[in-house]
């Protein structure tokens, strides 16, 4: 597997990288304590390897790094909800306690059809709107552990991954492969931009400003 470097950037020397340890993980969770410390990270390899890496921190002293995989699974994200984590995988969503981080709970949309969930957002206090592979938009109920259906794409859109997916709180937004970005507002899609007139590059990541304007990354910029 391929590994990287997880480190940190000071605000007054930004240009300066100082690393703490190698990792395979590609997306990082922050867990912090009531004084806003990290005292954990929770990393992701995604598809460059399986299970999670969680990471300790104590004070003076090198981090603690553990590799956790009860399920055999590809996890892409990882959601912390007080205690609870969930994990974006390639069979759906699993969940584990902070308190005991190698006990996983898997939960399947489909147990007979391979759900590969990459992207996913906040939707609400108990909702989580997410776009696996090959399948329509979804919402997983925090508190029951289910799902359903929240939108069935056009059939040129159904085989396509969610390159992204962003809540603003009011609308979520979305990026297709070979798609575009689209606005969410719960009720129906919209399509913004023909992506390929803005470049030739795959969407990565969404945000908004708070003036409000949308800023895209792509895979060179």
């Amino acid at each position: 597997s391929c590994r990287g470097y997880l480190g940190w950037v000071s605000l007054n020397e930004p240009t300066t990288f100082h690393s703490f340890t190698s990792t395979t993980s590609v997306r990082f969770t922050p867990i912090l304590d009531s004084n806003h410390e990290v005292v954990q990270i929770i990393g992701c390899p995604w598809i460059k390897d399986k299970g999670i890496e969680l990471i300790d921190f104590h004070a003076g002293q090198e981090p603690d790094k553990t590799k956790i995989n009860p399920l055999n699974l590809e996890v892409s994200k990882a959601y912390v909800e007080g205690e609870s984590v969930l994990l974006l995988t390639n069979k759906g969503i699993a969940r584990f306690n902070l308190s005991n981080p190698t006990y996983w709970e898997l939960y399947e949309p489909y147990p007979n059809k391979a759900t590969r969930i990459s992207f996913g957002a906040k939707f609400n206090d108990n909702h989580y709107i997410l776009k696996p592979a090959s399948s329509s938009f979804l919402l997983f109920n925090t508190a029951s552990n289910t799902y359903s259906e929240l939108y069935n794409p056009p059939e040129e859109e159904i085989y396509n991954s969610a390159a992204c997916l962003y809540n603003d709180g009011v609308n979520i937004w979305a990026s297709f492969d070979n798609i575009g970005v689209y606005k969410y507002n719960y009720e129906w899609f919209q399509s913004l931009y023909d992506w390929q007139k803005i470049t030739t590059d795959p969407i990565t990541d969404i945000v908004l400003s708070s003036s409000g304007d949308v800023i895209y990354a792509t895979s060179s910029a």
